[in-house]
């Protein structure tokens, strides 16, 4: 069966991958990396495909050679196929249409510039656009319609790598705002629950200084006619100081929550 690149490659209409960071809280991964051309000239991968190197179709490898080789010719007119280079063993799934970083299907068209079965009798030259490893690289190569095999190599993609660093900046932009706006919303809320749970605290005081007063007025000695008239007026006074209290802080309570 066909056998699949364990290198990371995106064609540019691939689906943009996402993380989660703690719930609720996403944010698009990059497609490329910061500096494409300093990886693209330092990567031991791309120094070894950007030399001109044997290449071969690996479809239907199962299949005879008459059939494999009406299948590449056929997919190659639909505007794809599976190509591997030799010297690594890495093997991509290629597309062969212009425009391909378009999300509209109308835009992504094939053309003479990529699959190309006129300028060279028994051979296709075929041309690719995709991101390799975050770095925006071209295919350009030919293969031999009857061998099946060809050479090819990769080159930097200066005119696209331009594009996506532009929106990598603009993300990254987009990413930090975001996050800014996070710590924000969560030190607000922190401060939020600080301060009910002071009001909570005030609030559970006065309840406890009122009923430490109850106490004490209920435990309190009974004197005479007197004296227990006297006790009638002014004891009611003060339970009444800590009910003004407890009433006032309770308003304050509900009225800032």
């Amino acid at each position: 069966m066909n056998e699949r690149s364990s290198d990371s490659m995106l064609s540019f209409v691939a689906d943009t991958l996402c993380c989660e960071l703690k719930e609720k809280f996403i944010f698009a991964m990059p497609r490329v990396v910061p500096d494409q051309r300093a990886t693209f000239e330092s990567d031991e991968l791309f120094r070894k495909l950007s030399r001109e190197c044997e290449v071969r179709y690996t479809g239907f490898r199962d299949r005879p050679m008459d059939e494999r080789q009406l299948r590449f010719q056929a997919e190659c007119r639909e505007g794809h196929a599976d190509v591997a280079f030799v010297c690594t063993g890495t093997t991509l799934q290629l597309n062969f249409s212009a425009n391909s970083w378009s999300e509209r299907p109308e835009d992504r068209v094939l053309t003479r510039e990529y699959v190309d079965f006129d300028s060279e009798p028994g051979k296709v030259h075929l041309k690719s656009q995709f991101i390799l490893n975050g770095v925006c690289v071209l295919w350009r190569g030919y293969i031999d319609l009857v061998r099946l095999d060809g050479i090819a190599c990769l080159e930097f993609d200066r005119e696209r790598a331009e594009v996506e660093d532009s929106l990598l900046r603009e993300q990254m932009e987009q990413n930090s705002r975001r996050v800014q706006e996070f710590e924000d919303r969560s030190r607000q809320q922190h401060q939020l629950d600080h301060e009910r749970h002071d009001r909570q605290e005030r609030h559970t005081s006065s309840e406890a200084e009122v009923v430490e007063a109850l106490l004490r007025f209920s435990e309190a000695p009974q004197g005479g006619n007197s004296s227990s008239s006297s006790s009638s007026i002014s004891q009611p006074q003060h339970l009444q100081q800590f009910n003004r209290h407890h009433e006032a802080d309770y308003s304050d309570t509900h009225h800032l929550s």
